[in-house]
């Protein structure tokens, strides 16, 4: 990636009313949850003690060891939302910086975004509109193996960066760190390494 541009800007019975399958080791509940779902709805007490009040609280622990096990799966399509979301707003990030839009830009930036490059470290001190330098509106640029970890209100997003255009084909690894401001997600700070060609 041309980065000049950037610088220059027992009985296991159940009740009736509420009957389970048991999970055997590693099904129906994800790691590293599923041993304590597995052990929660195997070993709890049965017989006879859990007549009357007894029962209803096994039923109401089963239910609640039913809802820890499947949190995990509601974590992963959370995870895979912001992700979602994190990746096109980076896609649009780019777009506005090829094409110029610096107001785009600083929708997307926070106001003191950090940029770090080979060129050293640059920082945001006005903002880009009526300044940001047109480039080339037909570069693509697309993100590969890209991992977003979420840390409260910041968020972080690594994957590589594939750059083509008519002048540049290069690949760069990068770490873009978002932080959610006004219920919106913002880059807060960007980084680029170069990948040298396998060739």
């Amino acid at each position: 990636m041309d980065l000049l541009g950037w610088q220059q800007e027992g009985e296991k019975s159940k009740p009736a009313a509420f009957k389970p399958k048991a999970a055997a080791p590693g099904e129906g509940c994800d790691a590293p949850g599923r041993w304590v779902c597995y052990i929660l709805l195997n070993e709890l007490p049965t017989g006879k003690s859990q007549e009357g009040k007894g029962g209803q609280m096994r039923s109401a622990i089963l239910i609640l060891v039913a809802l820890l096990c499947s949190t995990p799966l509601m974590a992963q399509g959370t995870d895979a939302d912001l992700r979602s979301e994190l990746e096109a707003l980076h896609a649009k990030w780019m777009k506005a910086f090829d094409s110029g839009e610096g107001a785009t830009m600083d929708q997307i930036e926070m106001d003191n975004l950090a940029l770090v490059t080979g060129a050293g470290l640059w920082t945001k001190k006005t903002p880009r509109a009526d300044k940001q330098p047109k480039r080339d509106p037909e570069t693509e640029r697309t993100l590969s193996d890209v991992s977003v970890r979420r840390f409260g209100d910041t968020a972080i997003l690594t994957g590589i960066l594939h750059t083509k255009s008519s002048k540049e084909n290069s690949q760069d690894g990068t770490t873009v760190v978002f932080v959610k401001s006004g219920g919106k997600w913002k880059i807060a700070s960007a980084q680029w390494t170069p990948i040298a060609s396998s060739k």
